[in-house]
This record gives structure tokens, C-alpha cells and sequence, in this order.
């Protein structure tokens, strides 16, 4: 990302990912958490789906061609977490697998779980 957060570049799970600049030891990652005006998005379905060589991926294909042509900007999801009193980081876990989703499902049994489903500082709703 630039300094106004503009992503200039995107690597859907890099083996090695590059450390932000500002904090090396920490890397920016995709979420795939994605918001769109509907209009656009469908605009770029549509390309997608026209284009021969697409494997119709959002993250190899549609973001990469959104990022390239300049329209997509980063959300840093440290910046707008509300931190209970016991957690030091905030909590965000990948479910993008079966055993992935069980897992934090299973974390949420947990006594004192890192994310809390009745903190009043940060409703789920």
C-alpha cells in the first residue's frame, strides 16, 4: 500500500510476504473481506467472466485486475478493533477450510475465548 493506503500491489498467500515499512516484522494480508458498489462489481464480474484465460478466482484474477488498474484501497483491520481487556492483538482467524472453520468454532469454547461473544464494547449484531 502507499501512505494513503491505495494497494499498489497484491499476492494472493505469498510463501515469504514483504513486511510493511513501517513494522517489518508485521506483513499486510488479505482478509477477503471485499466491499463494492454493486454496479462496479458486477462491471468487473462480467469482464472476468468474458476473459479466456480467467480461472474465475477473486483472489488471482478479479482483485489483482482491480489492484493493477488502480481502484482498490486497504482497510487496516488493527486500526478499527475494539481490544477486550486480555487481548493483546486482535482476533482474526482464516476459515477458509472445513477443519479451518471447526477450529475457530472450537476456540470459542474455550473459558476466557480471545474473542468474546459478550463483550459490550464490540456487539455482534
Amino acid at each position: 500500500v502507499d501512505a494513503k493506503d491505495n494497494i499498489i500491489a497484491f499476492v494472493e498467500k505469498p510463501a515469504d510476504p514483504p513486511g510493511i515499512p513501517d513494522k517489518p516484522e508485521f506483513a499486510l494480508a488479505s482478509m477477503g473481506i471485499y466491499v463494492f458498489k454493486t454496479k462496479f462489481l458486477m462491471e468487473q464480474l462480467r469482464r472476468d467472466a468474458a476473459e479466456p484465460g480467467s480461472s474465475r478466482d477473486f483472489g488471482k484474477d478479479i482483485i489483482p485486475y482491480i489492484v493493477q488498474n488502480g481502484k482498490a484501497i486497504a482497510h487496516r483491520f488493527a486500526k478499527s478493533c475494539v481490544r477486550s481487556s486480555h487481548e493483546s492483538e486482535p482476533y482474526w482467524r482464516d476459515v477458509g477450510t472445513v477443519d479451518a472453520y471447526w477450529e475457530a468454532n472450537i476456540d470459542l469454547t474455550d473459558v476466557t475465548p480471545e474473542l468474546d461473544l459478550y463483550d459490550r464494547d464490540w456487539p455482534i449484531w
